[in-house]
């Protein structure tokens, strides 16, 4: 059985505070689910995530949170390409709105 792999984007302020306060369904914040698959493609030696915790000192891995914040996301992107889609559509939405991307894992 797939752990559960949850990217979090609020979408407004109030999505913000509901995330600090571990709201865990709203129409205010974006959930995407990553299957066991899409997250080891990711994670793997020298991938995206490595490329991103490298630049940003960042600590994006199994079984921790992080957050990646809204200045950081236009570097995201760069990296990204296309078999990463729901990693990239969650890095757009929050370009999109000005926010940024949780990362639990």
């Amino acid at each position: 059985m797939d752990r559960v792999r949850c990217m979090s984007v609020p979408l407004n302020k109030k999505g913000i505070e509901e995330l600090e306060y571990g709201v865990e369904e709203s129409n205010n914040i974006k959930v995407i689910h990553l299957s066991n698959s899409e997250f080891e493609e990711l994670y793997q030696d020298g991938g995206v995530f490595d490329r991103i915790n490298e630049k940003y000192d960042l600590m994006i891995d199994d079984f921790e949170s992080e957050r990646i914040p809204k200045e950081k996301i236009q570097y995201c992107l760069t990296i990204v390409d296309g078999k990463y889609a729901k990693f990239k559509e969650a890095l757009n939405l929050a370009k999109e709105y000005n926010t940024f991307l949780d990362l639990d894992f």
